[in-house]
Formats: C-alpha cells, sequence, structure tokens
C-alpha cells in the first residue's frame, strides 16, 4: 500500500512540475543565448511606408548583425555592432566603404534581444493571451526605454506551438504603428561564428 501511495504521490508531483505555455516561453527567452532569423521589417511615418528583408544575428552579450536582403537597391548593406562600436558596410560601393554609425532606437528596437533586454528589465510589463488567424499566442509588452515620443512601447506576439516569435510592433505616444517586424526564420541558441562581429580596422 505504501508503495502504491508513493508512486501515485510521485506522479501528482511530476504533473505539478509541468509549465505552463507562458512559462515555457518566458523560460525559453530567459534562456536564450544567441539567434539567426529573417525577418520582413516596416517602418511607417506620416509620409508613407519603407519595407526591408533583413537577416539578423544576435548574442545574449549585445552584438549584432544586421543584413538587407531586399529591396534591390540597399540589398547587402550589413550594420554590425561589436560590443563597442557600429559600422555600416555598403559592398555596393567600390573598395566595400565602412562607416561609423550612430547608435539609434530604430534601428535597436527591430531585434528580438533588444526586446527582451528591455521586458526583464522594466518594472512597466503586461502579458496577455491572444488568438491570430495562424494560432493562438502570448503577447507580451514592455516600454521603449528612453521617452521618445514616437517609440512608446512594444509588443510580441509569440506562437504558442512553437514557441518562436511571431510579429514584434513599436508604437508611438498615441498607439500608431511605427515599426513592424514579421518574423518569417527564427534559429533558436544557433551557435554564431564570432567572425560575423568583427569589424576591420577603419584606419
Amino acid at each position: 500500500m505504501l508503495m502504491i501511495i508513493s508512486l501515485l504521490t510521485g506522479c501528482k508531483t511530476e504533473k505539478a512540475k509541468e509549465l505552463s505555455t507562458m512559462e515555457k516561453i518566458q523560460k525559453r527567452f530567459m534562456e536564450l543565448d544567441s539567434y539567426e532569423s529573417v525577418v520582413r521589417v516596416a517602418y511607417i511615418s506620416n509620409q508613407g511606408k519603407n519595407e526591408y528583408k533583413m537577416r539578423h544575428y544576435y548574442k545574449r552579450t549585445g552584438e549584432y548583425r544586421i543584413e538587407i536582403l531586399e529591396p534591390k537597391k540597399v540589398e547587402g548593406i550589413t550594420t554590425i555592432f561589436n560590443g563597442q562600436k557600429v559600422v555600416q558596410v555598403n559592398p555596393k560601393i567600390e573598395g566595400k566603404v565602412m562607416i561609423e554609425v550612430e547608435k539609434s532606437p530604430y534601428r535597436d528596437e527591430i531585434l528580438l534581444g533588444n526586446f527582451l533586454k528591455n521586458y526583464f528589465q522594466s518594472q512597466e510589463t503586461a502579458i496577455a493571451v491572444a488568438n491570430l488567424p495562424e494560432g493562438e499566442t502570448t503577447v507580451f509588452e514592455t516600454q521603449v526605454p528612453g521617452g521618445h515620443r514616437l517609440l512608446d512601447i512594444e509588443r510580441l506576439w509569440v506562437d504558442h506551438k512553437t514557441l518562436n516569435p511571431h510579429v514584434m510592433i513599436v508604437y508611438d505616444q498615441n498607439q500608431e504603428k511605427r515599426i513592424v517586424v514579421q518574423y518569417e526564420e527564427f534559429m533558436y541558441n544557433k551557435t554564431l561564428d564570432d567572425a560575423l562581429f568583427f569589424i576591420e580596422s577603419m584606419e
């Protein structure tokens, strides 16, 4: 009898330990060390919309690489942050021109890694469940630091089946969409070569 009770108790304990979908997503993001993704990014302003297809590489330590895949006229332009400085490389210009550029919230906020940093460091966050045509998702919301009127809050929809990001939207103070990032591919904790974030000497 004692053995049977012990076994039943053990089963209950195992069931109690099972994480909810929301907890699984949070755990997955807390354990995210790196990723590679293919995204479509739309920048929206009063003048219209600019759309790009990009490949993102990101490491938990903050380094990132953004490669533009489309449209054709800006294909190949690459932005690299090695943890110290940001450079932009344009292979279309003879000699492969590299210039140092300022960090920009309009660039940083298209990165999932930046959203997660904001989310885990902010005291103003919210979580909800939303049904999309593609299926059920969890929505994470956080404040964009810096007090920028055009980049106020951001929301991330995460697919319940794959536990991968589905779409991320940044809103202005009037709740108008300013940046939309749609995920086409997402490779979780992919091993990334350090050479992806290497910046050649500009001397």
